[in-house]
């Protein structure tokens, strides 16, 4: 999967016109009432030029989420809304295959979450999300889609509108899609930065670096811009020293890419003149590279330098290392990336838009005051 590539166009190729006619019809059946019988086959190959099979693969998508009944005899019908409102949902859950501990957490709350509202969920782990809708396309539809990518930038845009031909209930994890037609959850960076420099000024800090071993993309590009400009405008660090990244690939090793990054500014700059007093990590993965080199140069934490982390404030070793973390719980997130899909169930005519989550702080031990 390349995930640095630009957002692509649909590919007719892969999707077929089936998808297109699905989506059509998905369209017009929301504004039907229940019992409305449909054009016949022969009609909608006429109206849309394609063949049998192609009219008979839309519209048996179509009936596997319970949206129209076929008779026999007599033709195919839109279904009773109250029916498939009250039947057991099911949720597919697509997710990048990219090592990431808040990626594992949520994912495992969202079973959780799903299974307490009684639906019935499946996870699918995938390297090339182009080679999703191969494999998704033999399938029955599901009625509803939850899609953990590693950044926006990576998504196909075929792969998302082969998903909204299936269920207009798609929703994208840490992705603005609102003008693709479909429902995100994202993250309110601008709040987590602040959050985080808010509470380090509170302690007298005015030397706060952002610092991140993650792949300069998606969320961690998006963090270090926020953390400069907000940095800049407050006055709070020294300009080349207000982000400190490193050269990380998708898949590589962010931890050691930090510990290494820490250690040669520490080797340069020795251990009493750092350019910060505090830190904010763009991941749980990134404090843990940066306190390895903190500690094998005698940098005490917070004494010497406060550390802030922007991820989820549950992460288990997180907690146990006793570090102050900014963001949203998996528990949460899992809770608001379902409740969305149960908003577009129960009201499929409103607008598409992307909800922001409003980040949280949860103070640990890692940071204090600035020093002497």
């Amino acid at each position: 999967m390349k995930t640095t590539d630009p957002i692509k166009p649909a590919r007719p190729a892969k999707d077929g016109l089936w998808v297109t006619i699905a989506e059509e019809l998905r369209s017009r059946i929301s504004g039907l009432a229940p019992g409305t019988r449909l054009p016949t086959v022969r009609d909608l190959m006429k109206e849309f030029a394609v063949s049998q099979a192609t009219v008979q693969q839309a519209l048996e998508v179509i009936e596997a989420d319970g949206l129209i009944s076929s008779r026999v005899g007599r033709g195919t019908f839109v279904a009773d809304s109250a029916a498939t409102q009250q039947r057991q949902k099911t949720i597919m859950v697509l997710r990048g295959d990219y090592p990431s501990r808040r990626g594992d957490d949520i994912t495992r709350a969202l079973q959780q979450a799903i299974g307490k509202a009684e639906h019935q969920g499946l996870v699918i782990t995938y390297q090339d999300m182009e080679h999703v809708m191969d494999v998704l396309a033999p399938l029955k539809a599901s009625d509803g889609y939850i899609l953990q990518p590693l950044g926006a930038a990576s998504i196909p845009v075929s792969l998302l509108h082969f998903l909204r031909s299936r269920s207009p209930a798609v929703v994208v994890s840490e992705a603005d899609v609102g003008y693709l037609n479909m429902d995100g959850v994202y993250m309110d960076l601008s709040a987590q930065i602040a959050l985080g420099v808010r509470h380090l000024r509170g302690l007298g800090h005015r030397r706060i670096a952002f610092v991140s071993g993650e792949p300069l993309m998606g969320d961690q590009w998006r963090l270090a811009e926020i953390h400069r400009q907000t940095a800049e405008w407050l006055g709070v660090t020294d300009g080349d020293d207000l982000v400190l990244t490193c050269d990380t690939r998708p898949g590589e090793d962010a931890l050691g890419h930090m510990r290494e990054r820490v250690d040669r500014l520490i080797m340069e700059r020795g251990k009493v003149a750092l350019p910060f007093t505090a830190i904010i990590c763009g991941s749980y993965v990134s404090a843990l590279g940066a306190l390895e080199a903190f500690k094998q140069h005698g940098v005490c934490v917070p004494e010497d330098v406060s550390v802030v982390v922007a991820d989820n404030p549950d992460i288990e070793e997180a907690r146990r290392a006793g570090l102050t973390m900014v963001g949203v719980s998996s528990t949460e997130r899992a809770e608001i990336l379902l409740q969305c899909l149960t908003r577009r169930w129960d009201h499929p005519d409103h607008p598409y838009g992307t909800e922001l989550m409003k980040p949280s702080l949860a103070v640990g031990s890692s940071s204090g005051p600035v020093p002497g």
